[in-house]
């Protein structure tokens, strides 16, 4: 098949815009790469200056790192999951990937990778089958000897996945078509080759197409009419695509949001200090009354001028008034300030019944009630694609999903466990009346309090034993509060 085939694009992929985008979250040499795109060449601006301008360019990555802090303050508490039992599953939380990368940290990548493209992709894969009818296991223990149901998650990211289709009755997934590209090397006596591999995946059938570089032709980038080669194809009878994707609403896209604030920060700034750069070294004028020589100097630029008959010769050093680095000074402060704004907005967008007093943003409580509604919003998006995820890794085990479940995922919330533990005792009513709001607020008690410490089997004995304890509301006493 043609590359160029292969390589169309969803409408909605993104395109060179993700490269942008991932470009801000990255920073550095990615960054420096599209250096033409984020300052770019003034009218009639000579080239050597342009050159100049360019070389001391510097981005100071907000972007970035607030986006990382939203997926951190999300899973500071570890996701739970339900309903999935068995050694197999125990190693799946510890290491889903195959990289030895817990669920929490997979998940928290993908956040990640949300917040960047708009969409994180989570392909659930499965091993190869044995070849030949006689090599095929016969029952299910057999499968589980041979570690044939043994599925991880492979992350694609939101540049990879380049086209998709939904079934226009349900609106599932029904087909979609990604890009790795490979860099592989057999040995220190042959050349390092770069290997691009299309994989399209639908409800029974993966099929992969493959090109790889000459490095004899010096191109490691295929073109729109090279063939890439189709592999054998693979029949894996899932009856559903075996992909899941964590997709944001735009008004939760927080790179999407960053991106223009974050452009004319890097520029106010960069203009700053292009400014300053120029007028470290005054200008040199010298006065006098010239002939058709002309005066050799070293570093710097000198201006010369003619004095009238009656003027005096003069030499002297001329600068900038320093009137304009204030304003931009004053610009670099308010387009940044304009980034930090991004999280208010975000909230104000979510959050429907958002009042004029979150719309401020005057305080540090105001700040925290933004962010509490942009990562609610985070939290029930990312539980879902997890319950997804679990519900389809027990789907191509044959096991039993009906029962999974994902909760968790509470750590950011304003209160720190010591204030909860006081926010309950003081529901005096409900304590003196409910025996199951005692249930409740231990349960609670402790999942927060274990954390990661036990497993979930433990803590499914936990939730069993409170549940099926008999509970006398009358002596119990609530933990004297912080004084």
């Amino acid at each position: 098949m043609k590359v160029g085939t292969l390589m169309q694009r969803h409408p909605d992929q993104g395109g060179d815009r993700l490269t942008r985008l991932r470009a801000l979250f990255e920073g550095g040499d990615v960054w420096r790469a599209l250096i033409e795109h984020w300052l770019p060449r003034r009218a009639v601006e000579p080239a050597d200056i342009y050159a100049e301008r360019k070389a001391l360019a510097t981005y100071i990555n907000h972007a970035g790192p607030t986006t990382s802090m939203l997926s951190a303050l999300l899973f500071s508490e570890a996701p739970k999951v339900s309903g999935l039992e068995g050694a197999y599953y125990e190693r799946l939380w510890k290491n889903c990937d195959r990289d030895r990368t817990s669920w929490r940290s997979f998940w928290r990548a993908r956040l990640n990778e949300a917040q960047i493209g708009r969409r994180a992709w989570v392909w659930v894969n499965l091993p190869a089958r044995p070849e030949g009818e006689e090599a095929q296991p016969a029952n299910r223990a057999e499968e589980e000897r041979a570690g044939l149901l043994d599925a991880w998650l492979v992350g694609l990211a939101p540049e990879q996945v380049l086209d998709w289709g939904r079934d226009p009755v349900t609106g599932e997934l029904a087909w979609a078509l990604f890009l790795a590209v490979h860099s592989t090397r057999e040995g220190p006596g042959v050349p390092r080759v770069e290997v691009w591999r299309w994989t399209y995946l639908d409800r029974e059938l993966l099929r992969t197409w493959e090109w790889t570089a000459d490095p004899g032709k010096g191109r490691i980038e295929p073109e729109d009419e090279d063939e890439a080669t189709e592999q054998e194809s693979v029949q894996h009878g899932i009856g559903r695509v075996p992909l899941v994707c964590l997709e944001l609403p735009t008004e939760l896209w927080t790179l999407a949001k960053m991106e223009d604030p974050a452009v004319a920060a890097l520029r106010a700034r960069n203009e700053n200090t292009w400014a300053l750069h120029q007028a470290a070294n005054e200008l040199l004028v010298i006065t006098s009354k010239w002939g058709d020589e002309d005066i050799q100097l070293g570093h710097g630029h000198y201006l010369k001028t003619t004095r009238d008959s009656d003027g005096a010769d003069e030499v002297r050093f001329v600068g900038p008034s320093g009137v304009a680095f204030d304003h931009l000074e004053k610009d670099v402060a308010a387009t940044r300030e304009e980034l930090y704004r991004v999280v208010h907005q975000m909230a104000l967008a979510a959050d429907s019944d958002a009042s004029r007093a979150r719309m401020s943003g005057e305080s540090k409580q105001q700040d925290w009630n933004a962010l509490h509604i942009v990562l609610e919003a985070f939290q029930e998006l990312v539980l879902d694609a997890m319950t997804a995820t679990a519900a389809l890794i027990a789907h191509v085990r044959g096991d039993d999903a009906d029962e999974v479940s994902v909760s968790g995922l509470e750590g950011w919330r304003t209160e720190d466990l010591v204030a909860f533990l006081e926010a309950s005792a003081m529901a005096t009513d409900a304590r003196l009346l409910s025996p199951s709001f005692r249930r409740a607020i231990a349960r609670r008690q402790a999942e927060r309090l274990l954390g990661d410490e036990v497993d979930e089997q433990t803590l499914r004995a936990i939730r069993e034993e409170i549940a099926s304890t008999d509970i006398d509301p009358a002596p119990y006493t609530p933990p004297a509060p912080r004084g």
